[in-house]
């Protein structure tokens, strides 16, 4: 619409000059989670039906996608015609002040719509905002009704248990974390049946950016087969918000297209499935989550149980296992199905072998 060609792989936008790459820090969350905030704020306060509150609150989904749908446009415009400065530092982290304030104003601009249609109020009418001179007499009866007025139990029981959880908070975050005996992933065998392979490694700029304890990279080859690709990404703790990048995120981040997910099992493991396409390249990707020596797949039920974990061994070690191989786009997909499986079968006894398992420090 602005008249300006791009080349979109994946979530990277190419302007020829320049290439964007929305990361995840971008993807709207930084916005959403405390514009639904504002949102749920705003529906509490907000004198209406509750039809009315729950239209407000759920809109903040819809706005802040347009809204930050619109910034990477405008991004893109700025970079393209003022350079890269416009996407980097001050400019980039002010710009999206400037969304979130506009998402703030488009929520005050829904609750004005809705009124003046329905009921024909204001906005500082639904919020009891307006302000009139009270009367000698209803001050007189104010005062009286807040003398009388003590502080209601379920107040005081509020105040109390955040008090308590607050100060279990600060003794958990002080509490020295049990830290796994010295894990070295390249002690990783090179054969695996069938199976040889060879490592590989990462340059320093990704391990900075993953901020991982220790990893292993190894391709595997079976004769006359396409290779399998091995990434293990092995983090000591996950305590300060440090955790593995889930591939649906970094998947995209290559150029690459989702075709297809789903969760699935080999054997007794939980993988998560997915189909990976780049032009006429085709991939097949295995991962799960292996935490303390168990296998798990669902990346919610994975935060819970580090959680839990934290709070009743006070460990949260963990690592992400991805297997990754090639198929042509003619050949069917069963086959490299079977080709992964066989792999994850004949690795996984070896991988749990040179991991922390449950109650191993």
């Amino acid at each position: 619409m602005m008249g300006i060609p791009v080349y979109l792989s994946g979530n990277v936008i190419d302007l020829g000059a320049y290439k964007l790459q929305v990361v995840e820090a971008c993807s709207g969350l930084s916005c959403l989670f405390p514009l639904t905030c504002l949102g749920f704020i705003a529906a509490y306060f907000y004198q209406a039906p509750l039809w009315k509150r729950a239209i407000l609150f759920l809109s903040t989904v819809p706005i802040t996608i347009l809204m930050n749908s619109f910034r990477i446009g405008v991004t893109g415009w700025l970079v393209n015609g003022w350079g890269i400065s416009h996407a980097e530092g001050f400019l980039h982290d002010f710009e999206g002040w400037i969304i979130f304030v506009a998402c703030a104003a488009i929520l005050a601009l829904e609750i004005e719509i809705l009124e003046r249609v329905t009921r024909r109020r204001g906005l500082f009418d639904v919020f009891g905002l307006n302000i009139q001179t009270p009367s000698e007499e209803a001050l007189a009866q104010a005062r009286a009704r807040q003398a009388g007025r003590s502080l209601p139990i379920p107040m005081l029981l509020m105040v109390t248990l955040t008090f308590v959880a607050a100060l279990g908070v600060q003794a958990f975050d002080r509490r020295v974390e049990s830290a796994p005996i010295d894990v070295h992933l390249a002690a990783f065998p090179d054969r695996l049946g069938e199976w040889t392979g060879s490592h590989g490694s990462m340059d320093t700029r990704t391990i900075q950016v993953l901020q991982l304890t220790d990893y292993l990279m190894m391709n595997f080859e079976r004769e006359q087969e396409p290779l399998v690709n091995f990434y293990v990404a092995y983090y000591a703790s996950q305590r300060k918000g440090v955790s593995p990048h889930s591939p649906r995120v970094c998947i995209p981040g290559g150029g690459w297209e989702i075709a297809d997910i789903r969760r699935t099992y080999i054997d007794d493991i939980p993988v998560n499935r997915v189909i990976i396409r780049r032009g006429l390249e085709s991939q097949l990707v295995y991962y799960w989550f292996q935490e303390r020596g168990e296998p798990i797949a669902n990346e919610y039920l994975k935060k819970w149980k580090l959680l839990t974990d934290a709070l009743r061994y006070n460990r949260t070690d963990g690592a992400l296992v991805r297997v990754v191989t090639p198929f042509h786009y003619t050949e069917p997909v069963e086959i490299a199905e079977q080709r992964l499986k066989d792999f994850v079968r004949a690795a996984y006894p070896e991988l749990v072998q040179v991991l922390p398992k449950k109650g191993e420090l």
